[in-house]
């Protein structure tokens, strides 16, 4: 390994431990979230291709638009490193070396999660936040927290569910795939902002545009 290599893997190193930080776990559901940090575990299914892929999510994310995410696989490994500011999605495919950019929408995380889904939805997914886009129906249970969206377009469906406190299980539905998001930690504090949304592309990264 180069230094240039070292350097990158040190600052994806860098990224994490600032994920690991923080305070302590919150038990007790917080009805307006304006930001917060969150462990969860994904369980996406391909139809598809008839294959299953169980990953390790933490999220960082703050109201209105701004959502930073680190993808992992077994035994830790580095999968991808994901930004998205608004509709502008930047992140690093970390398997394949390889920087995507550019406007977000349903097939950007394709390359890293096998899947068409726009990762905008998941600021709603980890906010609780109904989705109020044309087209989307959103129901809430008595007490008010949003329980299902459902995109009249296509099916695409969202349901929160089994919650206790701040965690929750939350099934992402399309008609060729399911992503199960268990979510089992979140804290209200984010620690050195100014570096968690900020991401460049790693040295010897391949670039790709999103929107070409």
């Amino acid at each position: 390994m180069n230094l240039k290599d070292k350097f990158s893997s040190i600052k994806i190193v860098v990224v994490l431990i600032l994920f690991a930080s923080g305070c302590a776990t919150s038990q007790k559901f917080l009805v307006d979230k304006k930001t917060g940090q969150w462990e969860a575990k994904l369980k996406i299914s391909d139809f598809n291709e008839k294959k299953i892929y169980s990953l390790d999510m933490s999220v960082i994310a703050e109201k209105p638009d701004l959502f930073r995410a680190e993808i992992s696989g077994s035994l830790g490994i580095a999968i991808a490193s994901i930004l998205l500011k608004g509709r502008q999605l930047s992140y690093a495919a970390h398997r394949t070396k390889s920087f995507y950019s550019g406007l977000t929408d349903d097939q950007a995380l394709k390359p890293v999660l096998q899947v068409g889904l726009d990762p905008k939805y998941l600021m709603n997914v980890f906010f609780d936040d109904t989705i109020e886009e044309y087209g989307w129906n959103c129901k809430k249970n008595q007490n008010q927290v949003v329980e299902s969206c459902l995109r009249e377009t296509d099916k695409l469906f969202i349901e929160w569910f089994e919650r206790s406190g701040e965690s929750k299980r939350v099934l992402i539905r399309g008609r060729d795939f399911e992503v199960q998001i268990v979510v089992k930690s979140f804290q209200t504090k984010v620690q050195n902002r100014e570096k968690v949304f900020e991401l460049s592309p790693p040295n010897n990264y391949k670039f790709h545009n999103l929107n070409k």
